[in-house]
């Protein structure tokens, strides 16, 4: 960040301010190679975004050093030097322009870099002497934690356009139920194409999202493209098929909910681009807690330091945030059970606490509902699992994920709706994540069917979290299923090799997914017979 304002600070105050773009601030500003692609890569952005509110931050703490104040504003990367209330009246303001376009005051860089240094030191010693920690946290110079809290993405959903045999009315119900789903999902703000003025939709939107709708032989195709709404790239794309016996609302719904899950699946693009700014430290707000969804990618104690400090950076910052609150308690329970960290005052009533306050905050957020209900299944308490179990897929009808979590919670309950519920999500979902396969897996551990158990975690593995270690866990129970010991060994070392804790109580590798106690001891009771464990 530093290097980043000195930079702009020096090119400003040589009268090259506006001649600065993405790329060279890529790599004359961050050090980026000369084959970067300004382009693609919405980096430079990201990072001027970053420094903006830095600025905006630290001057509604503290006064501009010698009445001079630097300003950095939307769309530009050029500095503007501001004299502020120094002999003149309180309140007044004058701009002092570039060094290379007059002959002012800052006609000399002495200056500027003298005050860019008083800066950077006054930031240090609020920092140092802890009165700075109510407004720089969570935002350090090295760029370990971001300063300033990131809202999840505004997208702007545009009427879908129907060409061909397609028919405007057909085309109005898609509208509908695409926005709708969107928001169902939780993990997009959206607006339409005309918010009512002054509402929390008016504000510019981060992407546009276009669909078209037009005749394919005796059916129709919806076909939709994500653009960034800053210089309209286009970084997505998606078609669906719609059948002529599949128009009806809720046949469209189904459509709309499986286009939503596309877009705002863990490796999408919306996804992609909101962590590329953050390598080390995640942003508070969404790229944190879209971040904390990949841990079991990364299940290291650096990783979880990390989410845990930015999630309760987060959550203090939006109290209100049910979709932080849920991840946090997941995150906890996780460390309950591996021990990445010192538990401290964390138990396994306090992790349901937080996440029933979750639902308490949005009791519509499905996942949140999903969430509590796996913990309480986790310890015992079914009644009040199956109920929110049943609530969250009440809320969200046709999320193929929902009815999964829920089929899967109902399944271990006994109860028989809630196979038929995941193998619906697995009929209706196009990129099912490996966990939709849980309880069929279990379903043939239970009948002992080894073949469909092998099968079921084969499955898993193709797909899109092929590297979570649970799949892995799973695979060992197949292939012990089938007295395959050094194939079954090979796997549950991998696991062990991952996962603190798992050699000491394996059944806590199958708790993680939300697996109860009975079947977790079946598992590790195959493994056992076929000499794994």
């Amino acid at each position: 960040m530093r290097r980043l304002l000195r930079f702009i600070v020096a090119e400003s105050e040589a009268g090259r301010g506006s001649l600065i773009k993405s790329y060279t601030v890529a790599v004359d500003g961050l050090g980026r190679g000369e084959d970067f692609d300004a382009q693609q890569d919405s980096y430079p952005r990201v990072q001027i975004g970053r420094l903006r509110k830095a600025l905006d931050s630290h001057y509604g703490h503290n006064a501009p050093v010698n009445g001079l104040r630097f300003e950095l504003r939307p769309g530009s990367y050029e500095i503007h030097f501001i004299e502020t209330q120094t002999g003149r009246g309180a309140g007044s303001t004058q701009m002092f322009p570039p060094a290379g376009r007059s002959q002012g005051r800052l006609g000399s860089g002495t200056l500027v870099w003298f005050l860019t240094l008083l800066f950077v030191a006054a930031i240090a010693l609020l920092w140092l002497t802890g009165t700075g920690k109510r407004w720089l946290a969570p935002w350090h110079l090295d760029g370990q934690t971001s300063e300033a809290f990131v809202d999840f993405p505004l997208v702007e959903v545009r009427p879908v356009i129907a060409s061909g045999k397609a028919e405007s009315g057909t085309a109005e119900i898609v509208t509908f139920q695409l926005t709708d789903a969107l928001r169902r999902t939780g993990w997009l703000r959206i607006r339409s194409a005309t918010p009512e003025p002054g509402s929390s939709e008016d504000a510019p939107p981060d992407y546009r999202l276009r669909s078209r709708l037009y005749g394919k032989g005796n059916d129709l195709s919806l076909a939709v493209e994500l653009v960034q709404a800053d210089n309209d790239l286009v970084v997505w794309t998606h078609e669906v098929p719609i059948r002529a016996a599949a128009r009806g609302p809720d046949q469209l719904a189904w459509v709309s909910m499986s286009l939503a899950s596309s877009l705002t699946r863990l490796r999408g693009p919306v996804v992609e681009r909101a962590l590329h700014g953050y390598p080390d430290m995640p942003a508070p707000g969404y790229p944190c807690v879209v971040r904390t969804l990949a841990f079991d990618m990364d299940r290291t104690a650096a990783e979880y330091g990390r989410l845990h400090m930015c999630l309760e950076q987060t959550i203090a910052m939006r109290p209100q945030m049910s979709r932080a609150r849920t991840l946090l308690a997941r995150l906890k329970q996780d460390n309950l059970d591996f021990h990445y960290a010192p538990a401290g005052d964390d138990s396994p009533r306090g992790v349901i606490r937080l996440a029933a306050s979750a639902v308490e905050q949005d009791p519509n957020d499905s996942m949140a509902l999903m969430d509590l209900a796996f913990l309480q299944l986790r310890y015992g308490d079914y009644q009040r699992a199956r109920a929110n179990a049943e609530r969250a897929y009440a809320n969200n009808r046709h999320c193929p994920k929902i009815l999964s979590r829920a089929g899967t919670v109902l399944f271990f309950l006994g109860d028989k709706r809630g196979l038929d519920l995941v193998n619906r999500a697995l009929e209706t979902e196009s990129d099912p994540a490996a966990w939709f396969y849980v309880a069929p897996f279990y379903d043939a551990l239970v009948r002992g069917d080894a073949a469909a158990a092998k099968a079921n975690a084969a499955q898993m593995a193709q797909l899109q979290d092929k590297g979570q270690i649970s799949i892995t866990a799973l695979r060992a129970v197949a292939a012990a299923m089938q007295m395959q010991s050094d194939m079954a060994r090979n796997y549950w070392r991998a696991v062990v090799r991952a996962v603190p804790g798992a050699s000491s109580d394996p059944r806590k590798v199958f708790f993680r997914m939300g697996v109860p106690k009975s079947y977790a001891d079946r598992s590790v009771a195959v493994m056992n017979a076929a000499g794994v464990l």
